[in-house]
């Protein structure tokens, strides 16, 4: 065998293993979201920047690099680009990932997010401390995630006060009103 011949095999062989190797694909990345939820509440996310509507064969989640099945009957599960925790434990606590890809451009989006679940003893670190002019009467609007939320799965949702449960009844977009 020539030099030439040899070379050229030796490239060949070289070039199919660098080739042939599994690598994640060149998606981008959007910013990761972290969010600190309470043991036994249920849980709905989307990421903010995803595109609505997409297929569960658009999109699929994984939590520490496991993917996430798309069975209702699950705890945790997902549907499109909505991921949902039912009934969250701290298991659930991890990192999730959605990887999008686009059918019509073929490109491909990553998102990050962090779950970590407390127990409901904790809760009161999560809540806000004490309001200046509580003495007065506040008026606090339903956020737009929870809004979104209600729309999108024709839901109703409730604010929490020291343990009671007031319901907002009627349109999702009244205000909570704390009357003292």
């Amino acid at each position: 065998m020539d030099t030439s011949r040899l070379l050229f095999l030796i490239f060949m062989v070289i070039t199919t293993s660098e080739c042939s190797g599994t690598t994640e694909p060149k998606c981008q990345k959007m910013d990761k979201r972290s969010y600190t939820l309470l043991e036994g509440e249920a849980f709905y996310l989307e990421p903010y920047d995803v595109a609505s509507g997409l297929s569960d064969e658009d999109i699929e989640w994984y939590k520490n690099e496991t993917k996430i099945p798309t069975d209702k009957n699950e705890n945790v599960h997902y549907h499109g680009e909505a991921l949902f925790f039912l009934n969250l434990l701290p298991e659930n606590s991890g990192n999730y990932t959605a990887w999008e890809t686009d059918p019509s451009s073929g490109k491909c989006y990553k998102y990050d997010v962090e779950v970590n679940v407390v127990k409901s003893s904790y809760m009161k670190n999560l809540l806000y401390g004490e309001i200046k002019n509580s003495d007065m009467n506040k008026m606090m609007p339903c956020p737009d995630p929870v809004n979104k939320t209600c729309q999108r799965l024709k839901g109703k949702f409730r604010w929490n006060k020291v343990c009671q449960m007031p319901y907002i009844r009627g349109n999702a977009k009244q205000p909570f009103t704390v009357n003292t």
